[in-house]
């Protein structure tokens, strides 16, 4: 059984908040829509940390990060479709992700260097 999401209203632009109104509004008004990585719900937000995803991709922790960016993308698309509590779930397990990539990947650093620069 596959649970795909509903199409999005209108495609991703990463130029603006996420707006969380409670009412719908006209298709005049939806155009003007725009999306970023943060949107303010209640107390909190809903970050998707694309940009600390393709950070660690660019550090050498590639099939990891190709996963937190997958994660990340999946949270902005829960996000823009207003599934806003899947969307906050996500944003915690995508940042619960980045930060076990970023701590292996400063492990196996400071591993590597110890190793290799062995006092002789």
């Amino acid at each position: 059984m596959s649970h795909q999401l509903p199409p999005a209203s209108e495609k991703y632009k990463p130029t603006g908040p996420i707006q969380l109104s409670e009412e719908k509004k006209s298709a005049s008004e939806d155009k003007s829509t725009v999306f970023s990585t943060t949107s303010e719900i209640g107390e909190g937000t809903i970050t998707d940390y694309m940009i600390w995803s393709q950070i660690n991709i660019l550090f050498g922790a590639i099939i990891l990060g190709i996963f937190a960016i997958l994660l990340s993308i999946y949270t902005k698309q829960l996000a823009e479709r207003d599934y806003l509590r899947k969307a906050k779930i996500m944003s915690r397990i995508t940042l619960g992700v980045n930060i076990f990539i970023t701590i292996v990947f400063i492990g196996a650093v400071v591993f590597l260097v110890a190793y290799f620069t062995e006092i002789k």
